[in-house]
């Protein structure tokens, strides 16, 4: 019988999971989920979240297990290489699709392909949002487009993705539009953004609010 693998995304739920001959009644031991993030990463909120409501339903335990890395690449690896039996579920942002392409660009064998892993939920729709730190002298986009326009490619952007993942793209189409041009940093994230004045980032929305305390702006 063909094995299939099945997942989510921030947007989805992802599970590993073939309805092969089974023995027991599924599920007949602890579920996992697997956050391929470190923890207070983006997807942190949202698995802790989920992990509750389904082990009420599912009346097993439901750990969740960190597995960074990559990107978020040796999570998903791992979900999409796992046993087929549905006991191993991951919750990952929509880049899992596209990181195997990611390591075909850098000459890189993927871990994974995205024909092993098929969405299953949508979790959470998140748009792409713009923080700065307040020492920044930019109060609104108009302000901060300004700067940047004045300063090329000496603002630190921090996306919290390797290249090429969900964010990269938002931000891409930003420098497009508006002429602008930004340093990259994909490992600080949220922290460099809370704790350097020179330093600003595009995150989801729950990334943001588990790092800073968000305020509508005047």
């Amino acid at each position: 019988m063909n094995k299939m693998a099945q997942t989510a995304v921030v947007t989805v739920l992802a599970l590993s999971a073939s309805y092969t001959l089974a023995q027991d009644r599924y599920p007949s031991r602890p579920v996992t989920l697997i956050d391929p993030f470190p923890p207070s990463g983006p997807i942190d909120i949202l698995v802790r979240a989920l992990a509750k409501p389904l082990q009420r339903i599912l009346k097993q335990p439901v750990p969740v297990s960190y597995r960074a890395g990559a990107g978020g690449s040796v999570g998903s690896a791992l979900v999409a290489n796992a046993a087929p039996d549905g006991y191993t579920l991951l919750v990952a942002p929509s880049s899992v699709a596209t990181m195997p392409e990611v390591d075909k660009l850098s000459n890189r064998i993927p871990a994974y392909t995205a024909d092993q892993l098929v969405g299953v939920a949508l979790l959470s729709a998140q748009p792409p949002i713009l923080v700065v730190h307040p020492a920044l002298p930019a109060k609104n986009a108009h302000e901060f487009i300004e700067l940047a326009k004045s300063h090329t490619g000496e603002l630190v952007v921090a996306r919290g993705t390797a290249p090429y993942g969900g964010l990269h793209m938002p931000l891409a189409m930003l420098e497009v539009a508006t002429g602008t041009r930004f340093r990259r940093n994909p490992s600080t994230s949220m922290i460099c953004c809370c704790r350097s004045a020179g330093c600003c980032a595009c995150t989801g929305f729950t990334s943001a609010a588990s790092h800073c305390r968000l305020r509508r702006p005047n």
